[in-house]
């Protein structure tokens, strides 16, 4: 089954994602450091995710490390005068925290702390984008025609952001006639990049799991509904696998497993491609937002869709 992150970075259901209970203080953890640190400089959006709201990109900004997350930082320590170890409980980092919270304490605009304090108020957490990014090494190897093209990225992004408070939507959605979102076009949601960038290891797997692999029918917007649909089929599946009436299958985009459910009731759509019914199951869970690594599979990359003949056990160490 889909699911998302409990603070910024860990899981809850996908309904739930920018929703927490009204009044209470969502947790916006630190980001992880391979995460910041290959980002290098980058550029970034605030979106209000209230249903129905006006003008849902309130906030643009630029900055390194945790200056994404420091706005709310500042917004709930300010509010509620707490330090960065209450406030983080658990969180190791908390002196980071504390440096990032009141670096941003000297540029402290009113109208975006209240808008924060509002979101928060109604129940809701308030959305990361990130609009664009150099990378660590920038410095090295900056140029005139790469900033261009970086500029052109963002200021399409910014529109994208601004029209439809959606990072993954597309030119035509914003009202843009661009052909291409731009050379070096980045825009992602702060979640879905921790993902990419920081996921544990799925570890060791004792039993066979058959791996799907729905790069192109992949989409960070879907439903569950939505999942288990690209994700039944239609597959070239090998009759040891359609024999194995309790065949787990891992369903992979991105190298992270976005769907760890059991497979039923097999049908033949056409000579050697088949659906199933694919039935989440609570005790596979802990492996979804797991990274699994295609050269335990003799890739060097996934492909771009289809179901891998080799079951997991036949490769485990």
């Amino acid at each position: 089954m889909q699911t998302h992150d409990t603070g910024e970075h860990g899981p809850q259901p996908a309904a739930s994602k920018d929703s927490t209970a009204p009044g209470s203080r969502p947790t916006y953890r630190p980001l992880p450091a391979e995460v910041y640190e290959a980002l290098g400089p980058y550029n970034y959006g605030l979106v209000d995710p209230r249903p129905g709201v006006r003008d849902p990109l309130f906030y643009i900004g630029r900055g390194r490390r945790q200056r994404v997350l420091a706005h709310v930082w500042t917004a709930q320590m300010l509010q509620d005068d707490l330090t960065a170890a209450y406030a983080f409980p658990g969180v190791m980092d908390a002196e980071v925290v504390r440096e990032e919270v009141e670096a941003a304490e000297g540029d402290v605009e009113l109208d975006k702390l209240e808008r924060i304090r509002a979101i928060h108020d109604a129940g809701f957490r308030v959305r990361h984008v990130l609009l664009g990014w150099l990378g660590a090494d920038v410095e090295e190897q900056l140029d005139i025609e790469s900033v261009s093209a970086h500029t052109e990225s963002i200021a399409i992004n910014v529109r994208i952001l601004a029209a439809t408070a959606d990072p993954y939507a597309s030119l035509a959605d914003a009202g843009l006639t661009n052909l291409v979102r731009g050379a070096h076009s980045q825009m992602v949601d702060l979640d879905d990049l921790v993902l990419a960038l920081a996921a544990p290891a799925i570890g060791q797997l004792d039993d066979d799991f058959a791996v799907v692999v729905i790069n192109k029918k992949f989409d960070p917007r879907m439903s569950d509904a939505e999942l288990m649909d690209a994700l039944s089929g239609i597959w070239m599946a090998g009759a040891t696998a359609r024999a194995n009436p309790n065949l787990k299958i891992l369903a992979v985009a991105g190298n992270i497993v976005r769907a760890a459910v059991r497979a039923i009731d097999w049908e033949e759509v056409e000579p050697r491609f088949w659906r199933f019914t694919p039935v989440p199951d609570a005790a596979l869970t802990h492996l979804v937002k797991t990274r699994v690594d295609p050269r335990a599979f003799g890739y060097d990359r996934w492909p771009d869709n289809g179901w891998l003949p080799q079951l997991t056990r036949r490769l485990a160490p």
